[in-house]
Parts: C-alpha cells; structure tokens; sequence
C-alpha cells in the first residue's frame, strides 16, 4: 500500500496527490510484472451475531426472463416506493444467481462476493437476513437464514426510510483487507466494481422478470452492525439494491 508521509515540506495537496499517483503507479506495474498477490487464507464469510436456533434453507429455481434486456433498457426506471405485494422467490433466485455468476466468469481466482439478502416480503420465506449462493441443481439458489430482523430493524438499518418498506433488498459484501492484499492499491477501486457489477446485474435481472427497483449506497454500517459481523474493512458492505412490485396511486 501506498505510504503518505506527512512532514512539513510535503503537506501540500499537489505532493500528496503526486505521491497517490506513484503509488497506483508502482503497484499497476508490479502487477503487470509479477501478477497479483496470492491470498494467505480464505477471507472469513459475515455471519450473525446471534446464529438461529434452528439451521434452514430455502431453494428455489430462477425464473425465467419475460423481456429482454434492449426492450427493458428503452423504458426502465428507479422505483423508490413499493406495493404491498409479496415479491415471487423465483425472481429474486434469479436476480442474485445471475450477479453470481458474472462475479466468477469475471474473477474466478478472487474470493467471490457475498451476496446477502435482507428479506421483508417474500412469498414463501420468513423475514430475516440470508445468504445466497448457488444451489447444487442447475439454475436454483440456495437461501441460508441468518438472523430474524423486524422492519424497524430494517429502518434502522437504512438511511431512506423508505427503503425499510421494500419487498426485498440485496447487498454486496466483500473484503476490503483481501483485495487490498491481493492486488495493492489497485484493490479497493476493484472491489467497488465487482460489487458495482453484481448489485446493477441483479436489479437487471429482477428488472426483466417483471419487478423494479433502485441501486443505492447501501445500510447504514451502525445499523448493520447490529445484526452482523461487518467492520468495513475485513467485511464491508459495499452496495445494495431494493426491489418490489412498483407503487402506483
């Protein structure tokens, strides 16, 4: 990592961003040279700060798409508010399946992002947080029940209160110290577009099978941390997105 010294001489904004620029400079070339660093260890998964007394999963298999992806580019559109409607589990099966899945094509030597789902109202499921991976049998997903959470829970746990309201919320998790100690200074822009491309894949997929939805920055950390073993840098929660079946008046 990039040190930044301090001293009288070189406290000005100009010298500090020139000694930025040599870093990412030396550590994209180190990478160039060398490749990246391996990972000493497997990168410890979130878990709950108070595990369920009883273990249980949910599977379900993906739906299949109702529209294609130029059709829903030509009229989609952020959904902040939600109807009451209980989202189908198929979709959300298919929403976090593909973003996994784009995760490992793009980096199949990286740990893969954690995917978790904070579940309000979803046909079939009881609320609480999960943990999605893919399922053993082709096109399904498996949901790993965390930790019961009510909806004041969620509102604690997001900035837009409105947010607290949504069917279904899906956020990326990853290690910042990991990417980091695997690619240099180049780590944390990496993490932040791998969670980028898994959080925008998900709310695509949901998009097409009918749904909506809308990115945002994610729960807060104080919220979060009440429930779940993030610090911000040996896990942090990076990006989210809600969906639900659009509000109309």
């Amino acid at each position: 990592m990039t040190t930044i010294t301090m001293t009288q001489d070189r406290s000005t904004q100009f010298e500090l961003l020139t000694q930025l620029r040599k870093g990412v400079y030396h550590a994209r070339r180190e990478l160039a040279v060398h490749g990246p660093r391996s990972l000493s260890e497997t990168v410890p998964r979130v878990t709950p700060l108070v595990r369920p007394e009883v273990e249980r999963t949910y599977e379900f298999a993906a739906a299949p798409p109702v529209e294609d992806v130029d059709t829903l580019l030509s009229h989609r559109s952020s959904q902040r508010f939600f109807a009451d409607l209980a989202v189908d589990p198929r979709v959300l099966a298919a929403a976090v399946l593909e973003a996994l899945r784009a995760d490992r094509a793009c980096w199949p030597e990286d740990e893969p992002v954690d995917l978790l789902v904070v579940v309000n109202s979803v046909t079939g499921m009881e609320p609480g947080l999960y943990r999605a991976q893919p399922a053993e049998s082709t096109d399904a997903v498996t949901f790993n029940f965390l930790q019961h959470i009510s909806r004041q829970d969620i509102a604690e746990m997001v900035l837009q209160l409105e947010f607290a309201h949504a069917p279904a919320i899906i956020m990326a998790v990853a290690s910042l110290e990991a990417h980091l100690q695997r690619w240099g200074d180049h780590g944390e822009p990496l993490m932040n577009r791998r969670a980028g491309q898994a959080v925008a894949s998900a709310l695509l997929n949901a998009q097409r099978r009918g749904v909506a939805g809308q990115i945002f920055a994610g729960c807060l950390p104080s919220g979060l941390a009440r429930h779940l073993t993030v610090d911000g840098y040996y896990r942090a929660q990076l990006l989210a997105a809600v969906i639900g079946h659009p509000w109309t008046a």
